[in-house]
């Protein structure tokens, strides 16, 4: 019995579009993400990368900046902002 329905669900599925699966492939971690939450989270995923390409180019043209909190080079300045671990408080 439990065989015969399994055939059946399986026999209501849609065909795939001519070259390729439709739709958008399977993520665990997005099952419960509505469309607007994915491109929310792409845009903000754009903007940090955009920021911090923009920090980094400070950085580079203000150097005693990053020398002033005691770091080797622009890099572990930028690593300091946006990397592991951040929280988003940063002392005076």
């Amino acid at each position: 019995m439990l065989l015969l329905l399994w055939g059946l669900l399986g026999a209501c599925q849609s065909p795939p579009e001519k070259g390729g699966e439709g739709g958008r492939p399977f993520d665990i971690r997005s099952l419960a993400k509505s469309d607007v939450d994915q491109v929310t989270e792409l845009q903000l995923q754009f903007a940090m990368e955009t920021l911090e390409g923009l920090t980094h180019k400070l950085y580079m043209r203000n150097p005693k900046e990053w020398r002033k909190a005691g770091l080797g080079d622009p890099e572990a300045a930028v690593a300091r902002v946006f990397g592991p671990g951040r929280t988003g408080i940063y002392p005076e």
